[in-house]
């Protein structure tokens, strides 16, 4: 279990600057075209797919410590 909250640490250390840097492109985009709704609507999808994808990496790791 604690190889699976290292995991979730390490993912939001090493790739949270690049998410961050994104929402502010998108999101200075968006404010000057008028799309709003769209942005937020995209973070909602963003968000539960990167929850998803640790919810896996969770389930992999977890058959990995079982198999051995």
């Amino acid at each position: 279990m604690t190889k699976v909250l290292l995991l979730k640490r390490g993912l939001n250390m090493e790739i949270n600057w690049m998410y961050r840097v994104f929402f502010i492109i998108i999101g200075a985009v968006s404010f000057f075209t008028g799309e709003i709704i769209t942005f937020v609507m995209l973070l909602f999808i963003f968000f539960i797919l990167n929850d998803i994808h640790l919810t896996l990496q969770q389930i992999y790791i977890q058959n990995k410590e079982k198999n051995n």
